[in-house]
């Protein structure tokens, strides 16, 4: 393949002497008054000149400036509306945003979200400050990232070619491409890697070809802060040693200046580094679900088949087909992708040069998150964000090699034409289709789920009056964070001695009920609706209110709230005041880090499996914590195994510990969803806080402020049978206990000495009685016995319910001592804190023997 000659003149040069190669006048442009700027895409046009005033400003100039101006376009035209909706990582980062503003939280990471980087927060705080909680001021910071990426793409080209036509080319490409205007619309952090990784080159190569420290400082600078974008950013140390290497291989260039980038990098980085090192299962958290490792296929066809298809499905992501895409789309069109695979042979034949090495090291380096996480069978868009910079310099290398190779005016023009064709087709599909609010979009639940939050909110942000909203829904990220366009401020409405907050008392208001409470969540995750838990939008604050229950109206809505669509979002009724249960009698208990946990309700204490049990907890702080936990609710059978949980972040995300005030009661209300296949029995209730990070609990002190546990039992649960159970004992017998408390119904004995008694609850009762088998011999003395509570203590007489039938089976061990004969089996209750035994009713005594022996025969 035929290659420019100022390139190979130039790479000779470079190789000897390690400094940057620039064409002579005589090679690349006309010199005199015949002079043209011959750069770009400017350079394929036919030749003619510009008339005063124009004729002063360089026609390639005047390219540059077009390119960005496409650029501006593409990214920021309508930002706010396409794609429709809001998506949860973006939404998230914005109810985070109003804590840093209102609440004064400064969060190293965003722990709810798998504790991504936290550098967009602060620059999207900026916005959010400047434009109110909207969706322009969300994704107007990517957007703006993407616009500085063309620029910062274009430069880093030039630094590393002299070939203007490569870096104009290159930026255009990267401007046009579909997936990179979709991605750097969506408002989510990952844009920010290109703009970093295309810096952090510039710079990089500016020090290295000057032997200039400043740069190479200012490189290192961009490397620490690149490791606050995200996850892909990692490899780009990588890069950087990659590059050094092939000098002092190929030159022996044993430059030790690159370690100013390295180390200055490193030291911004430390943070992180410490972060890592403090809590390594929290900083990986993510990586952990979707390594290499967990791919199921690994184990059906091997590790190394795994790698060797992932790496062909990065070759088909170029120009044949990649369902990982945002459109399920090659990430170069078909026109770009020739341009492409043209630049990679060029790029491949001259690897000994640096200037084109970099495009190739970069490209399989910045493919390793993705590899390293190929737990999917398609290349993810977001991982592999990091190959944008090569690809599309790659794309310019292409042009430029086919502009030296057919000089003639025809085929540049075609070129050029080919390269408009490709401009307007991804406008067109993007602007025009609206291609992002259709199915041909993989985000296209998403984007068709958020507009019905976005609808919602923007409704509530509009009123002047308060509005009561479920918690279930004001928890979706997206109607948090807009209605913090109103309401930025988020606290409980119960005072530290349960009282309501006067703000929290309205005569009227609105009553927002969506029309859906159980749609998807953009986020993904599903919470049970609870129609107990409820906020309140007053003022400039949302107020969370203590549980109380919402009967929905049933009459017809006063207003009806729709998405863009016409479809319903949610329903608003007109309401009076609304009454609030009282907080329970407080029991304090206290909880290291000046948490204590006032009172607590369960609020059903019978359930059958597959429903939920409600739980209501009261909170109060001593002091503001800086540490974000989780509350567990869980469901423990008789052994202390978990057999239900209820783990959430406190008012489901909305609350989260480092947001509690002091001087306030904070309730919390979880739903403990009963497993289908849970065996009837008495479930004992703990409930704790455990640390995001670390995964901790929190320590639960003694009067002495010491620790002692590191949870506390609240009550118990009856998890009853489904359906009342009837029995057919193969040995009737009726015995009835206490006064009309307890009956036998009949027994089963089996050769293995297993028995099984039969009960029947005939009255409620307030304690748990314990049943005594006694087996005796000839002469009335024991030889065996087994005293036990029902079902091993699973099913304790306490949550009997009148007329239910109780199994109970258990095992009589005979001593090996005991003669073989005929012994007998008496049984009986008692209470095991008192000793008493229950009488044994129209028989007298305080037990009772079965009327079937028990023969032993060995």
């Amino acid at each position: 393949m035929s290659v420019p000659a100022h390139a190979r003149t130039g790479a000779n040069k470079f190789a000897a002497t390690s400094t940057p190669s620039r064409p002579s006048a005589t090679e690349s442009e006309p010199t005199g008054r015949h002079r043209r700027w011959r750069v770009g895409f400017v350079s394929l046009l036919p030749r003619f000149r510009l008339k005063p005033p124009f004729g002063a400003i360089a026609r390639s100039t005047l390219a540059v400036a077009a390119t960005f101006l496409l650029a501006a376009f593409t990214r920021l035209y309508l930002v706010d509306t396409l794609p429709p909706g809001l998506k949860y990582d973006s939404a998230s980062n914005g109810v985070y945003i109003l804590g840093i503003l209102y609440d004064g939280t400064l969060p190293f990471y965003a722990n709810p979200m798998g504790a991504p980087e936290p550098l967009i927060l602060y620059m999207q705080s900026a916005t959010v400050w400047l434009f109110g909680a909207n969706v322009f001021a969300l994704r107007i910071v990517p957007a703006l990232a993407a616009l500085l990426t063309v620029v910062a793409l274009y430069g880093c080209a030039r630094e590393f070619v002299a070939d203007r036509r490569v870096a104009l080319v290159a930026a255009f490409a990267l401007t046009i491409s579909l997936e990179n205007i979709h991605n750097a619309r969506a408002g989510i952090r990952f844009m920010l890697v290109p703009l970093f990784e295309a810096a952090l080159l510039y710079f990089f190569w500016r020090g290295w070809r000057h032997r200039s420290r400043r740069d190479l400082v200012l490189a290192g600078v961009v490397l620490g802060l690149s490791v606050y974008t995200y996850l892909a950013a990692l490899m780009l140390p990588l890069v950087i040693l990659a590059l050094w290497a092939h000098q002092f291989l190929l030159t022996r260039a044993r430059r030790w200046d690159v370690l100013w980038t390295l180390g200055v990098g490193g030291i911004i980085a430390l943070p992180r580094i410490i972060f890592h090192l403090m809590y390594p299962a929290a900083a990986m958290a993510r990586a952990s679900q979707v390594n290499l490792l967990q791919n199921p296929e690994v184990a059906n066809v091997g590790l190394g088949n795994v790698v060797l298809a992932h790496l062909l499905e990065y070759v088909k992501m170029f120009g044949i087909d990649w369902q990982g895409g945002s459109f399920r789309q090659p990430l170069p069109d078909p026109i770009l992708f020739v341009l492409f695979i043209i630049g990679v042979a060029v790029a491949l034949a001259r690897w000994r040069q640096i200037e084109w090495f970099w495009p190739l090291v970069a490209l399989a380096i910045m493919f390793l998150p993705d590899l390293l996480a190929a737990n999917e069978p398609i290349p993810n868009k977001v991982r592999t964000i990091g190959i944008v910079p090569p690809t599309y310099f790659l794309v310019g290398v292409g042009a430029s090699a086919v502009l030296d190779r057919f000089r003639q005016r025809a085929v540049r023009i075609v070129l050029i034409a080919l390269l408009m064709v490709s401009a307007v087709t991804s406008s067109n599909a993007y602007f025009v289709q609206t291609l992002a609010a259709t199915p041909a979009s993989r985000e296209f639940d998403d984007f068709n789920i958020s507009p019905l939050e976005v609808a919602e909110a923007q409704w509530i942000a509009q009123q002047t009056e308060p509005v009561y909203l479920p918690l279930n829904e004001f928890a979706r990220s997206p109607v948090h964070y807009l209605v913090g366009a109103r309401a930025p401020r988020l606290r409980s409405a119960l005072r530290a001695d349960g009282s309501l907050d006067p703000q929290a008392v309205v005569a009227r208001g609105w009553l927002v009920l969506p029309e859906n409470p159980e749609r998807a969540r953009s986020e993904g995750k599903i919470y049970v609706d609870d129609p107990a838990a409820f906020v309140l939008v007053n003022g400039d604050t949302v107020y969370l209110l203590p549980p109380t229950q919402f009967d929905r109206p049933t009459r017809s809505p006063d207003v009806v709230i729709r998405d863009p669509n016409a479809r319903v979002a949610a329903q608003a009724y007109a309401v009076g005041p609304i009454n609030f249960r009282a907080p329970p009698a407080p029991a304090p208990v206290k909880f290291s880090q000046g948490i204590e946990l006032v009172s607590s309700a369960i609020d059903l204490a019978r359930a059958q499996p597959g429903e939920t049990v409600p739980v209501s907890l009261y909170w109060r702080v001593a002091q503001r914590t800086a540490d974000d936990h989780v509350i567990f609710v869980h469901l423990l059978d008789v052994t202390e195994q978990v057999a239900a949980n209820a783990d959430i972040l406190p008012a489901l995300g909305a609350y989260n510990t480092f947001l509690w005030k002091p001087g306030e009661l904070i309730p919390t209300h979880h739903t403990i969803q009963v497993p289908r296949r849970t065996p009837p029995g008495q479930y004992r209730v703990e409930v704790g806080l455990y640390n995001v990070l670390s995964q901790n609990r929190l320590d639960v002190l003694d009067a002495r402020g010491n620790a002692a546990e590191s949870r506390v039992v609240i009550g118990t649960v009856k998890v009853a049978p489904r359906q009342t159970l009837a029995y057919n004992p193969e040995h009737p017998q009726r015995i009835v206990f206490g006064d009309n408390l307890i009956a036998l119904l009949g027994y089963d004995i089996r050769d293995d000495r297993q028995v099984t008694l039969y009960w029947q609850a005939l009255s409620e009762m307030d304690r748990d009685y314990t049943v005594f088998v006694h087996v005796l011999d000839r002469e009335g003395k024991i030889v065996a016995q087994n005293d036990h509570q029902p079902q091993d203590g699973n099913y304790p007489t306490g949550i009997w319910e009148p007329g239910e039938n109780v199994r109970d089976d258990f095992a009589l061990t005979i001593p090996d001592n005991a003669p073989d004969g005929t012994y007998r089996i008496m049984i009986g209750w008692y209470d095991f804190k008192t000793g008493a035994r229950l009488p044994v009713r129209d028989a007298g005594g305080d037990a009772a023997m079965l009327d079937l022996p028990l023969e032993v025969r060995r």
